[in-house]
Protein backbone atom coordinates (compact mmCIF):
# COMPACT_ATOMS: atom_id res chain seq x y z
CA UNK A 1 0.00 0.00 0.00
CA UNK A 2 2.87 2.70 0.76
CA UNK A 3 4.55 1.73 -2.66
CA UNK A 4 1.29 2.21 -4.30
CA UNK A 5 0.47 5.48 -2.11
CA UNK A 6 3.95 6.72 -3.05
CA UNK A 7 3.12 6.20 -6.94
CA UNK A 8 0.59 7.81 -6.77
CA UNK A 9 1.79 10.68 -4.91
CA UNK A 10 4.32 11.10 -8.16
CA UNK A 11 2.24 11.10 -10.56
CA UNK A 12 0.29 14.29 -8.98
CA UNK A 13 3.20 15.92 -8.60
CA UNK A 14 4.49 15.40 -12.19
CA UNK A 15 0.56 16.50 -13.20
CA UNK A 16 0.81 19.56 -11.21
CA UNK A 17 4.21 20.52 -12.05
CA UNK A 18 3.29 20.41 -15.47
CA UNK A 19 0.26 22.61 -15.49
CA UNK A 20 2.16 24.91 -13.62
CA UNK A 21 5.02 25.15 -16.19
CA UNK A 22 2.29 25.77 -18.73
CA UNK A 23 -0.01 27.73 -17.39
CA UNK A 24 3.03 30.34 -15.79
CA UNK A 25 6.39 29.84 -17.77
CA UNK A 26 5.31 30.98 -21.95
CA UNK A 27 8.76 31.60 -22.43
CA UNK A 28 8.68 32.28 -26.35
CA UNK A 29 5.80 33.93 -28.05
CA UNK A 30 5.50 33.12 -31.90
CA UNK A 31 5.09 36.24 -33.62
CA UNK A 32 3.49 36.61 -36.57
CA UNK A 33 5.58 38.93 -39.61
CA UNK A 34 5.56 39.39 -43.18
CA UNK A 35 7.18 41.12 -45.76
CA UNK A 36 6.26 44.73 -45.30
CA UNK A 37 9.30 46.57 -44.95
CA UNK A 38 9.86 49.01 -43.00
CA UNK A 39 7.65 47.36 -40.57
CA UNK A 40 8.72 43.89 -40.76
CA UNK A 41 11.23 42.26 -43.19
CA UNK A 42 14.18 39.90 -43.48
CA UNK A 43 17.57 41.78 -43.88
CA UNK A 44 20.39 40.52 -46.58
CA UNK A 45 21.51 37.83 -43.52
CA UNK A 46 17.42 36.75 -43.54
CA UNK A 47 17.25 38.20 -40.19
CA UNK A 48 14.05 39.79 -39.00
CA UNK A 49 13.96 43.70 -38.96
CA UNK A 50 11.75 46.84 -39.38
CA UNK A 51 10.44 49.13 -36.83
CA UNK A 52 7.96 46.99 -35.35
CA UNK A 53 10.35 44.23 -35.17
CA UNK A 54 12.39 46.04 -33.24
CA UNK A 55 10.01 47.75 -30.52
CA UNK A 56 8.50 44.09 -29.80
CA UNK A 57 12.19 42.79 -29.25
CA UNK A 58 12.87 45.77 -26.62
CA UNK A 59 9.46 44.93 -25.20
CA UNK A 60 9.94 41.14 -25.25
CA UNK A 61 13.64 41.19 -24.20
CA UNK A 62 12.53 43.49 -20.53
CA UNK A 63 9.79 41.24 -20.33
CA UNK A 64 12.24 38.10 -20.04
CA UNK A 65 11.16 36.56 -22.62
CA UNK A 66 12.25 35.19 -26.21
CA UNK A 67 10.06 35.48 -29.27
CA UNK A 68 10.55 33.45 -33.13
CA UNK A 69 9.07 35.46 -36.17
CA UNK A 70 6.26 33.52 -37.90
CA UNK A 71 6.64 34.37 -41.96
CA UNK A 72 2.45 34.53 -43.01
CA UNK A 73 0.31 36.32 -44.90
CA UNK A 74 -1.71 38.94 -43.01
CA UNK A 75 -5.25 37.43 -43.20
CA UNK A 76 -3.98 33.86 -42.26
CA UNK A 77 -1.81 35.65 -38.82
CA UNK A 78 -5.16 37.12 -37.94
CA UNK A 79 -6.90 33.64 -38.50
CA UNK A 80 -3.80 31.94 -36.37
CA UNK A 81 -4.13 34.56 -33.94
CA UNK A 82 -8.07 33.59 -33.37
CA UNK A 83 -7.26 30.14 -33.37
CA UNK A 84 -4.07 30.52 -31.21
CA UNK A 85 -1.11 28.91 -33.02
CA UNK A 86 0.09 32.67 -33.28
CA UNK A 87 0.61 34.41 -29.75
CA UNK A 88 1.55 37.97 -31.46
CA UNK A 89 0.56 39.94 -34.39
CA UNK A 90 2.22 43.32 -34.74
CA UNK A 91 1.12 46.33 -36.83
CA UNK A 92 -3.21 46.21 -35.75
CA UNK A 93 -5.62 48.42 -35.59
CA UNK A 94 -7.46 47.78 -33.04
CA UNK A 95 -11.44 46.71 -33.62
CA UNK A 96 -14.23 45.50 -31.73
CA UNK A 97 -14.17 42.48 -33.99
CA UNK A 98 -10.53 41.65 -33.05
CA UNK A 99 -11.13 42.33 -29.49
CA UNK A 100 -13.32 39.22 -29.37
CA UNK A 101 -9.76 37.07 -29.52
CA UNK A 102 -7.08 39.19 -29.03
CA UNK A 103 -5.65 41.54 -25.93
CA UNK A 104 -3.87 44.38 -26.59
CA UNK A 105 -1.06 46.39 -25.98
CA UNK A 106 -0.28 49.40 -26.75
CA UNK A 107 -0.85 52.62 -27.89
CA UNK A 108 2.59 51.80 -29.73
CA UNK A 109 2.43 54.72 -32.65
CA UNK A 110 0.23 56.07 -34.77
CA UNK A 111 -1.17 54.55 -37.38
CA UNK A 112 0.54 55.38 -41.10
CA UNK A 113 -1.95 57.28 -42.92
CA UNK A 114 -3.34 55.26 -46.06
CA UNK A 115 -3.26 57.35 -49.06
CA UNK A 116 -3.47 56.41 -53.09
CA UNK A 117 -0.50 55.07 -55.17
CA UNK A 118 -0.64 56.01 -58.58
CA UNK A 119 2.29 56.30 -61.31
CA UNK A 120 3.70 59.55 -61.48
CA UNK A 121 1.69 59.99 -64.68
CA UNK A 122 -2.13 59.73 -63.03
CA UNK A 123 -1.19 61.84 -59.71
CA UNK A 124 -3.24 64.90 -61.31
CA UNK A 125 -6.26 62.38 -60.98
CA UNK A 126 -9.19 64.48 -58.77
CA UNK A 127 -9.86 62.32 -56.20
CA UNK A 128 -11.26 63.71 -52.86
CA UNK A 129 -13.79 61.03 -51.99
CA UNK A 130 -14.32 57.10 -52.00
CA UNK A 131 -16.93 58.03 -55.10
CA UNK A 132 -14.03 59.95 -56.74
CA UNK A 133 -12.76 56.40 -57.01
CA UNK A 134 -15.28 54.87 -58.49
CA UNK A 135 -15.86 57.94 -61.22
CA UNK A 136 -12.09 57.27 -61.93
CA UNK A 137 -11.81 54.03 -61.74
CA UNK A 138 -14.99 53.95 -64.74
CA UNK A 139 -12.93 56.60 -66.36
CA UNK A 140 -9.74 54.66 -66.76
CA UNK A 141 -11.94 51.01 -66.99
CA UNK A 142 -9.22 50.31 -64.41
CA UNK A 143 -9.63 48.57 -60.93
CA UNK A 144 -7.63 50.12 -57.67
CA UNK A 145 -6.53 47.25 -55.52
CA UNK A 146 -6.74 46.38 -51.65
CA UNK A 147 -5.65 43.55 -49.12
CA UNK A 148 -7.69 41.45 -47.63
CA UNK A 149 -8.31 42.08 -43.95
CA UNK A 150 -6.58 45.43 -43.90
CA UNK A 151 -8.71 48.75 -42.07
CA UNK A 152 -8.48 51.61 -44.13
CA UNK A 153 -11.51 53.61 -42.66
CA UNK A 154 -14.57 52.72 -41.44
CA UNK A 155 -16.63 54.16 -44.53
CA UNK A 156 -14.24 52.35 -47.14
CA UNK A 157 -14.74 49.07 -45.34
CA UNK A 158 -17.92 49.08 -44.49
CA UNK A 159 -18.66 50.01 -48.41
CA UNK A 160 -16.59 47.52 -49.13
CA UNK A 161 -18.48 44.73 -47.40
CA UNK A 162 -22.01 45.87 -47.90
CA UNK A 163 -21.79 47.76 -51.51
CA UNK A 164 -21.51 45.05 -54.37
CA UNK A 165 -21.86 48.18 -56.63
CA UNK A 166 -18.59 49.53 -55.00
CA UNK A 167 -16.80 46.81 -54.55
CA UNK A 168 -16.81 46.03 -58.29
CA UNK A 169 -14.23 48.52 -58.87
CA UNK A 170 -11.95 46.99 -56.38
CA UNK A 171 -9.18 44.11 -56.96
CA UNK A 172 -8.29 41.82 -53.73
CA UNK A 173 -5.19 40.56 -53.19
CA UNK A 174 -3.76 38.71 -50.01
CA UNK A 175 -0.42 40.00 -50.34
CA UNK A 176 -0.10 43.98 -50.46
CA UNK A 177 3.41 43.73 -52.52
CA UNK A 178 1.67 42.77 -55.01
CA UNK A 179 -0.18 45.46 -55.49
CA UNK A 180 3.10 48.30 -56.13
CA UNK A 181 4.00 45.56 -59.17
CA UNK A 182 0.25 45.75 -60.47
CA UNK A 183 -0.01 49.41 -60.45
CA UNK A 184 3.57 50.05 -61.55
CA UNK A 185 2.87 47.73 -65.11
CA UNK A 186 -0.84 49.13 -65.12
CA UNK A 187 -2.62 45.99 -64.16
CA UNK A 188 -4.73 47.91 -61.57
CA UNK A 189 -4.84 52.03 -61.71
CA UNK A 190 -3.73 52.52 -58.15
CA UNK A 191 -3.50 50.93 -54.85
CA UNK A 192 -3.67 52.14 -50.88
CA UNK A 193 -0.81 52.32 -48.88
CA UNK A 194 1.28 54.44 -46.64
CA UNK A 195 3.86 56.84 -47.95
CA UNK A 196 6.54 55.43 -45.77
CA UNK A 197 6.36 52.05 -47.48
CA UNK A 198 6.69 53.63 -50.92
CA UNK A 199 9.39 55.56 -49.47
CA UNK A 200 11.17 52.22 -48.73
CA UNK A 201 10.42 50.57 -52.20
CA UNK A 202 11.74 53.47 -53.88
CA UNK A 203 15.13 53.62 -52.03
CA UNK A 204 15.98 50.34 -52.68
CA UNK A 205 14.77 49.71 -55.90
CA UNK A 206 14.70 52.60 -58.80
CA UNK A 207 11.91 51.33 -60.62
CA UNK A 208 9.10 52.14 -58.08
CA UNK A 209 10.51 56.02 -58.34
CA UNK A 210 7.56 56.10 -61.71
CA UNK A 211 4.79 55.87 -58.45
CA UNK A 212 3.80 58.20 -56.24
CA UNK A 213 0.97 59.44 -54.34
CA UNK A 214 -2.40 61.54 -54.58
CA UNK A 215 -3.37 63.88 -52.19
CA UNK A 216 -6.47 61.88 -50.87
CA UNK A 217 -6.08 60.27 -47.51
CA UNK A 218 -8.40 57.18 -45.88
CA UNK A 219 -7.95 58.89 -42.31
CA UNK A 220 -7.66 62.24 -41.67
CA UNK A 221 -6.82 64.10 -38.32
CA UNK A 222 -8.44 62.39 -35.06
CA UNK A 223 -9.84 59.63 -37.17
CA UNK A 224 -5.89 58.19 -37.54
CA UNK A 225 -5.93 55.29 -35.24
CA UNK A 226 -3.33 53.98 -32.94
CA UNK A 227 -1.65 50.94 -33.87
CA UNK A 228 -1.39 47.94 -31.05
CA UNK A 229 0.00 44.16 -30.58
CA UNK A 230 -2.61 41.74 -30.28
CA UNK A 231 -2.10 38.97 -28.13
CA UNK A 232 -3.81 35.93 -28.27
CA UNK A 233 -6.48 35.25 -25.95
CA UNK A 234 -6.50 31.41 -26.86
CA UNK A 235 -3.53 30.65 -26.60
CA UNK A 236 -1.21 33.34 -24.21
CA UNK A 237 -1.89 33.01 -20.33
CA UNK A 238 -2.51 35.55 -17.83
CA UNK A 239 1.27 35.65 -16.71
CA UNK A 240 2.73 36.35 -20.05
CA UNK A 241 0.28 38.90 -20.41
CA UNK A 242 1.09 40.49 -17.61
CA UNK A 243 5.06 40.94 -17.97
CA UNK A 244 4.26 42.00 -21.47
CA UNK A 245 2.22 44.63 -20.45
CA UNK A 246 4.29 45.76 -17.62
CA UNK A 247 7.67 45.56 -20.09
CA UNK A 248 5.60 47.69 -22.54
CA UNK A 249 4.96 50.63 -19.58
CA UNK A 250 8.66 50.58 -18.77
CA UNK A 251 9.35 51.02 -22.74
CA UNK A 252 7.41 53.69 -22.97
CA UNK A 253 8.48 55.18 -19.62
CA UNK A 254 12.17 55.07 -20.34
CA UNK A 255 11.38 56.94 -23.95
CA UNK A 256 12.31 53.41 -25.84
CA UNK A 257 9.52 53.54 -27.57
CA UNK A 258 9.88 56.82 -28.85
CA UNK A 259 13.44 56.38 -29.84
CA UNK A 260 13.28 53.53 -32.01
CA UNK A 261 10.67 55.36 -33.80
CA UNK A 262 12.41 58.55 -33.79
CA UNK A 263 15.02 56.03 -35.29
CA UNK A 264 13.11 54.49 -37.90
CA UNK A 265 11.43 57.90 -39.45
CA UNK A 266 14.79 59.55 -40.01
CA UNK A 267 15.63 56.29 -42.06
CA UNK A 268 12.61 57.17 -44.40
Amino acid sequence: MKIYSVSINKTIFLLILFFYITAFSQEILNVHVTEWPPIYYQDKAGHWTGLDVELFKAIIKKAGLKQIFKNQPWIRGLKELESGSIHVVLNMNRTKERSVYTNWIGPIRKDDIICIIVKKKNRSMPVDSLDDLVKVSKKYNKKFGFQRGVFYSKEFNERIKNDSEFLEHFAVVADTNINFKLTLYNRILGCFESPLRLGHLIKNDPKFKNLSTLPFRFKKGDEVDDIYYGISKKSVNKDTLKKIQEAYSKCKKDGTIKRIIRKWNKKF
